[in-house]
């Protein structure tokens, strides 16, 4: 004869576990011609006290895993936060040469380009993961498709005086 653990309820999933704890709460504190209509006035009288107990128990399964997805939207969002200053200010810290390389993709207004991996500017913006290389294929030569990072070309084209040169006379890329 196998035994039942009272506890195995809290194994059920959270969604049969919130469903559960939503129909406890309409039952404890429905209208009475709803509860009337459901034929449970009697149920009630009789059994209130338990009803109220197994909802206090699910609310009790539910509330910490509402908490952990709440508390982790807030550190995500904090989180974004605080990674779009560190490239904005990646961005802002550009040398001259890699803010012209940079332009390059907003003057022809696309993502991906094909740079040579050997050049010690198109290195830089990949290892600062500015740019991120599109194939492991080379094209011919030491030529790679590389990419702008999509945190990037969203702030660049919303902000394009990152990508001003200054008084050296090159404009910056159009928006």
């Amino acid at each position: 004869m196998t035994t039942i653990n009272p506890l195995d309820w809290l194994k059920l999933p959270q969604r049969i576990l919130w469903g559960l704890l939503i129909v406890f709460a309409l039952v404890l504190w429905a209208p009475p011609w709803f509860i009337d209509g459901l034929g449970l006035q009697d149920l009630l009288k009789t059994y209130r006290i338990y009803v109220g107990a197994i909802f206090l128990l699910l609310l009790a399964a539910t509330i910490p895993n509402l908490a952990i997805w709440l508390f982790g939207g807030v550190i995500q969002s904090i989180s974004d936060r605080r990674d779009h200053k560190a490239h904005i200010k990646q961005l802002e810290q550009l040398t001259p040469h890699e803010k012209r390389t940079l332009a390059e993709f907003f003057a022809l207004d696309t993502r991906s380009m094909t740079l040579d991996l050997r050049h010690p500017v198109n290195a830089a913006l990949i290892n600062s993961k500015i740019l991120t290389p599109s194939s492991v294929m080379p094209r011919p030569g030491t030529r790679f498709p590389v990419t702008v990072q999509a945190w990037a070309w969203k702030a660049i084209k919303a902000n394009p005086d990152l990508l001003a040169l200054g008084d050296d006379g090159v404009p910056p890329p159009s928006g």
